[in-house]
């Protein structure tokens, strides 16, 4: 039986802090994740906040020490095409008022097919009609005094001195004496570049294709050049958060495995992210209850594994769906990590600690520690 973070449940929590039962901050005016959540649901087909209000409300919390800095800690909405299908960094009250759960991420299933065998298993549960499993594959449940924002807000640490930090560049910036100075300075800029890198004065530069890239999880191998995509399309992985961000290059290279070598990328099927607790796929029917899988969803260029950060996986799809429990070895065609390139073993984000290359992402990989 699932815990189910209904009002009872939220309540409770609250009764035993001695608090009030919901956010006294939950508010477009008193929270910047509030008025985030909120604002992301009006694209998720909920009513919209006046456009002119909306705009006074983002640009009156990015000011302050509050608003999120990285793509990481911001409220987000994502899905295939048109349909939003993750709701991430949600704050709990909006989550509560617009599905009826207190919750701060909530991930719908990826197709017919996995609500089908969700349903299945959730019927010889005996689960009830109120399971937010019913119409949800994962949520993570969060109680407003577990919100990171909470204590800032409740303390109104930092507010004062951004607003006054932002008066003094709003002066600065309106002041006729420095704008002509930075004016100059940005010429002078310009002349430099046009120096430097006019024809004749093009300063040669070596670079290093071993160096780290964006990514302190990626190695660039001199072999792998004719492996860096077309149209710049990204062909590595990299962190995003707790999750895997998985190049379309690599999903596309699901091809084969021993016992089926014709099977080829199916995009009308789903794509899992696929490991057991050594991290590989155990060989023969009999090992099915330990192999451990999950929904890898796309997302523009990327295909997103939830939660596999530090975990050694592979990107995997079903080849006969129509079986009962088709999750064993012989039924799986997966993602080769050789199509990197010739020296693949030397990425950082390709683990050999076991018999054949998985991704592993994080500094808690075997590779990392």
């Amino acid at each position: 039986m699932a815990m189910q973070p209904n009002l009872d449940w939220y309540a409770s929590i609250s009764k035993q802090h001695g608090l009030s039962p919901r956010c006294p901050f939950a508010s477009v005016y008193r929270c910047p994740r509030f008025y985030q959540s909120l604002s992301l649901l009006g694209e998720a087909g909920s009513t919209k906040i006046d456009p002119a209000e909306d705009r006074r409300l983002k640009e009156g919390w990015r000011k302050t020490d509050l608003w999120p800095v990285t793509d990481e800690q911001a409220t987000s909405i994502s899905g295939p095409g048109n349909e939003i299908t993750h709701f991430s960094h949600f704050c709990p009250e909006v989550s509560f008022d617009r599905f009826g759960l207190f919750a701060t991420d909530l991930h719908k299933y990826t197709d017919e097919i996995d609500i089908g065998n969700a349903h299945k298993v959730l019927r010889k549960e005996g689960a009830s009609q109120d399971d937010w499993r019913w119409s949800w594959w994962h949520i993570v449940p969060l109680h407003y005094t577990e919100c990171p924002l909470y204590s800032l807000i409740k303390l109104e640490k930092g507010r004062k001195e951004v607003t006054e930090n932002q008066r003094i560049w709003d002066r600065i910036t309106r002041n006729p004496v420095y704008v002509t100075i930075g004016l100059l300075g940005s010429i002078a800029s310009i002349i430099a570049l046009w120096f430097i890198f006019s024809p004749g004065n093009v300063i040669k530069q070596d670079f290093n294709l071993e160096s780290s890239t964006t990514n302190k999880n990626e190695r660039i191998d001199k072999n792998s050049k004719k492996y860096m995509g077309e149209n710049n399309n990204p062909i590595y992985p990299k962190l995003h958060g707790d999750d895997v961000l998985i190049p379309h290059f690599l999903i596309e290279n699901i091809k084969r495995n021993e016992n089926n070598i014709n099977y080829v990328f199916d995009p009308n099927k789903p794509v899992y992210s696929a490991y057991d607790f050594n991290g590989w796929l155990i060989s023969g029917n009999s090992a099915r209850i330990k192999l451990k899988y999950s929904i890898i969803t796309k997302e523009g260029d990327y295909w997103r594994a939830k939660y596999m950060k530090n975990k050694r996986f592979h990107p995997v799809q079903i080849i006969d769906t129509t079986l009962d429990n088709p999750f064993f070895e012989a039924n799986i065609a997966w993602a080769k990590i050789e199509n990197y390139g010739s020296n693949w073993n030397n990425f950082l984000f390709v683990d050999m600690s076991e018999r054949s290359p998985c991704l592993c992402l994080g500094e808690e990989c075997p590779r990392n520690k």
